[in-house]
């Protein structure tokens, strides 16, 4: 290429030598340019929310997931008699479920409050007491 032709190369993409129209096409090509690229990280940012939030959701999922061992069990009440020497402590040793109840305190806890019982030493025998219990079977 000659010397000639590199100057009228270089004048072609000088903008000093652009007519108003051109001048305007460039703007316009320049402005669609910045106008696609906003929209294309905009939909790249709404894609990785998207992603992570199905992602997350899934995990979430798996981990709530219960395992084939997990057995559904059911809370129930009965009433019992209580027999003659027999105390709160003795009927909750028989009748407690350590999957549901952390000590045997809790659930001595929760019988006095069904049966509105102020002391653990005001259960006498021939009193019916009412109790949870926990079933697998759905009655």
């Amino acid at each position: 290429m000659s010397n000639a032709m590199r100057a009228a190369v270089n004048l072609y993409h000088d903008p000093m030598y652009f007519n108003k129209s051109e001048i305007r096409i460039r703007q316009n090509k320049i402005r669609r340019e910045k106008e696609y690229r906003k929209q294309i990280t905009i939909l790249s940012f709404i894609a990785i929310i998207l992603l992570s939030t199905l992602v997350f959701g899934f995990t979430t999922i798996r981990s709530n997931a219960e395992s084939e061992e997990y057995k559904v069990e059911y809370k129930y009440y009965k009433n019992v008699v209580v027999g003659y020497g027999d105390s709160l402590w003795t009927i909750a040793q028989d009748n407690i479920s350590y999957d549901h109840y952390e000590e045997i305190d809790d659930y001595i806890t929760e019988v006095m409050n069904i049966n509105h019982i102020a002391n653990k030493n005001d259960v006498t025998g021939g009193t019916i007491i009412t109790i949870p219990y926990y079933s697998e079977d759905f009655k």
